[in-house]
């Protein structure tokens, strides 16, 4: 049951949570199986949690939460790529069905990238065939290549009912995720600064993505629209040297999970420390909108900065390509 169904016992909770120093979260028949800063917590009948659960006043110490595996930030991470790109199709305006499981978008460009399939959580087997045919109709109608997303390993019988149905496995990037958020980004190189874009930079950040992607201008001005940029949970920023703008990144927040996109820095400003700020600053203004882990899918130029930066490798994502091969 949802703790504010039951007064007395969101009250205990919630004078024991604040009161300081450390609890069990676990008492009578009632336990507590989450919680955040928002003061959202659920209650749950069955055994006492034995996961001490720390609090400071009223502050949440990080420290003290939960420890979640790499497998369980891996699964957050799918359903934040889900979720960002369901979220980035409905702002463009693209053709999307999102049932709550399954995110299928098509931009109609004729790039399979920019079409994509998505779970939001592993699906169960007797379903994966259903899955994957609703994904060839959706794009079979609109006559576009597509992606049907899945991490390796992690949803095993996607992944078969994706080859039986005679679609490609053309490989993917890695996914990476950083367990933590610190409080506050590394001091900033020299001569870089970051600030976060707003609509009136709508245009700069398109051109800094395109050029720093090598894509059509029209491309990105697909992707980053104005509704997008202005979403709930999303922010983009801009990193500058010397005072030139020359690269952008975006976090988009889904529960507690920071996703960050399109980092994207110009060919010229590569490999002096300004695009690793900006993915900073995306990083922190995740975690100032509620998130407290981050994650992202690596490009092989981004790999080593994002795991100087602590982000942990958690394996590759499938990118299984249609049409079918009949």
């Amino acid at each position: 049951m949802i703790a504010d169904e039951n007064t007395a016992e969101y009250a205990e909770i919630a004078r024991r949570l604040t009161s300081g120093g450390d609890i069990v979260a676990g008492f009578g028949s009632i336990w507590t199986s989450a919680y955040d800063d928002r003061k959202l917590f659920r209650i749950s009948t069955g055994e006492p949690s034995a996961t001490p659960t720390r609090w400071r006043g009223d502050v949440w110490d990080s420290a003290g939460m939960h420890d979640r595996t790499l497998a369980e930030l891996a699964a957050l991470g799918d359903e934040n790529l889900a979720d960002t790109w369901s979220c980035m199709a409905a702002s463009a305006g693209s053709d999307r069905e999102d049932d709550g499981l399954a995110v299928r978008m098509a931009s109609g460009l004729p790039i399979a990238f920019f079409n994509g399939a998505f779970c939001r959580r592993p699906v169960a087997p007797c379903d994966a065939d259903v899955v994957v045919r609703a994904a060839i109709e959706f794009f079979g109608a609109r006559a576009v290549p597509w992606l049907f997303w899945t991490r390796a390993g992690a949803d095993v019988a996607l992944s078969a009912a994706c080859a039986r149905a005679g679609l490609r496995e053309v490989g993917g990037p890695p996914a990476m995720v950083l367990p933590t958020i610190p409080r506050e980004a590394p001091a900033l190189p020299d001569r870089v600064q970051v600030t976060r874009a707003s609509v009136a930079d709508l245009a700069l950040v398109r051109q800094i993505l395109a050029e720093g992607f090598g894509m059509p201008i029209e491309v990105a001005q697909t992707f980053m629209s104005e509704p997008f940029l202005d979403a709930a949970g999303t922010a983009v920023v801009v990193g500058l040297l010397d005072g030139r703008p020359m690269t952008t990144a975006l976090v988009h927040v889904s529960g507690r999970t920071a996703g960050i996109y399109n980092v994207a820095t110009l060919p010229d400003a590569r490999g002096r420390g300004v695009g690793a700020a900006a993915t900073w600053a995306a990083v922190i203004a995740g975690r100032e909108m509620g998130a407290d882990h981050a994650t992202l899918q690596s490009s092989p130029s981004g790999y080593p900065v994002y795991a100087g930066m602590g982000f942990v490798d958690l394996g590759r994502y499938e990118q299984w390509e249609g049409p079918p091969i009949s």
